[in-house]
């Protein structure tokens, strides 16, 4: 089993984050133009925005393409296997991994923190359910959030390009961001979380023991980044453009 990852999960893994990285460097031969202040220093932060935006919106459609054709991922989360959720899985860690070097690169880790510790964990959980064949269910409905990481995306490429807070579209997105938050980020999350502790019963000891840790962690940051994210866009008025992880 562990050969057939090694010629199918970790390619496909090396691939995206390779392709990622690609497009982001594309995007310095001005494809696009970002916004004056981010035409310099700060334009590594327009590119993996632009980047991460490209990913929700492969990812989103890879997810709902899985869910609608595999049908068993609904009844049976913990034991069906699908060829296409291993092939998510691989694309999304490709991004994570990319995501990860490109923070670091240019934060220090004390600002990216809680990001990393997310990229680190979802990872490894991607990577060894597609060594187990376990659990893809949950892990597929966890990847839900990725339409609402379109919205997260998209809010701040708006606020790199100038769209102040009081606009109507911006006000509009943020309401559309925080009912995809709730819907599709928190409540699979709450979902998986609870599946991990209640359906094990097929999972091998040490994913048994480590998944319920795994779930209830990257539930917890989303519960910190939905609290930062209310008080960015409902509790202040700065307008400060920065992303709702940072510190």
């Amino acid at each position: 089993m562990f050969g057939t990852m090694i010629r199918s999960f970790i390619p496909i893994t090396v691939a995206s984050a390779l392709g990622y990285k690609c497009f982001n460097l594309l995007l310095d031969f001005d494809i696009l133009s970002p916004p004056n202040k981010y035409a310099g220093k700060e334009r590594h932060r327009w590119r993996n925005a632009a980047t991460s935006l490209v990913n929700a919106v492969i990812v989103a459609a890879l997810v709902m393409y899985c869910l609608f054709t595999q049908p068993e991922l609904w009844s049976e989360p913990v034991t069906h296997y699908a060829v296409s959720v291993e092939v998510t899985f691989a694309v999304v860690s490709g991004y994570l991994i990319y995501d990860t070097y490109d923070l670091l690169t240019h934060n220090g880790f004390g600002k990216v923190w809680a990001l990393f510790v997310h990229h680190t964990i979802m990872t490894s959980t991607f990577f060894v359910m597609s060594i187990e064949h376990k659990a893809m269910g949950i892990l597929t409905l966890g990847l839900l959030s990725e339409i609402n990481a379109i919205f997260l995306h998209s809010r701040q490429l708006l606020l790199m390009h100038g769209f102040s807070k009081d606009t109507l579209i911006y006000g509009v997105h943020r309401l559309f961001n925080l009912a995809t938050y709730i819907l599709l980020r928190l409540a699979p999350l709450i979902y998986a979380t609870y599946c991990s502790y209640f359906t094990t019963q097929h999972l091998p000891a040490y994913l048994a023991a480590v998944l319920p840790f795994m779930t209830t962690a990257i539930t917890v940051i989303n519960f910190v980044l939905l609290w930062r994210l209310i008080c960015s866009d409902f509790l202040s008025k700065d307008g400060k453009h920065r992303h709702v992880m940072d510190n």
